[in-house]
């Protein structure tokens, strides 16, 4: 116990230093970059909500976000699940899944803008960073299934649909979390991610900070809100998972 709150401490400590030092870079660059601290992002965050667009856009983004990264979970899980039942599809799928993981989300966001800049893209965005993360986790996840268990499910013709419930998702509990939640992370970010590029490039429909009250400060605040809300989304969603998952041998000792 005295282990865990000395550590916490330090975590704090070190947490406070770093806003320290992001303060007085706040303090030496404002001037000439405008670059904000956290005493004006703080600030800027607790007026967003009375801020002209803020609301809509914010709500549109939320929104976007949450249903391509719960879209492209739910196909990468599928996708790995085919996958490890048709080897084929696994030789299919593996270029895709190469391909899009290789691509940094910005530069995603950045080649859809370019296309339409007036078009939010978070979505699609979203959804393509979700599918592989979850793919290639819940792939390596299925192989780790007791393959005994499979072949006697195989001999003995069990439904599919008890051999889901009762030797693979029991047996991939703890791992097939991981793998959603790597792909909501992955997801969530590449959303927010979509939408910052947006606003640089002054998108019709996104935020719009204001530059006489501080833009960058807003622009921080903008996106610390939409992380955080984000974030809540992803918790929210784990313990839905969570519950709905059926337990494994583990969670029995």
């Amino acid at each position: 116990m005295k282990k865990n709150k000395g550590s916490a401490a330090v975590v704090l400590a070190a947490a406070a230093g770093w806003l320290v030092v992001w303060q007085i870079a706040g303090i030496l660059l404002k001037g000439s970059t405008g670059f904000a601290g956290p005493l004006e992002t703080a600030a800027a965050l607790a007026g967003l909500p009375g801020t002209e667009g803020f609301v809509s856009s914010f709500a549109s983004l939320i929104l976007s976000t949450a249903a391509g990264m719960i879209l492209g979970t739910a196909a990468g899980l599928l996708a790995a699940f085919a996958a490890f039942r048709i080897p084929p599809a696994k030789s299919i799928l593996s270029p895709l899944r190469g391909t899009f993981s290789a691509i940094p989300a910005a530069a995603l966001a950045l080649l859809f803008l370019l296309l339409n800049k007036d078009v939010s893209c978070a979505a699609i965005v979203s959804f393509l960073a979700a599918f592989p993360a979850g793919y290639g986790r819940a792939l390596t996840s299925a192989d780790s299934v007791d393959r005994k268990l499979v072949e006697m499910a195989e001999v003995y013709r069990v439904p599919s649909d008890a051999r889901l419930k009762y030797i693979y998702l029991p047996g991939m509990r703890a791992s097939l979390a991981e793998a959603v939640r790597s792909s909501l992370n992955s997801g969530w970010k590449a959303g927010i991610a979509a939408e910052t590029v947006r606003i640089a490039m002054g998108g019709s429909g996104a935020f719009r900070p204001d530059a006489a009250g501080g833009g960058f400060a807003q622009f921080l605040a903008w996106t610390c809100a939409a992380v955080i809300v984000c974030r809540i989304f992803e918790v929210l969603i784990m313990l839905v998972f969570g519950l709905v998952l059926p337990k494994g041998k583990e969670d029995d000792n």
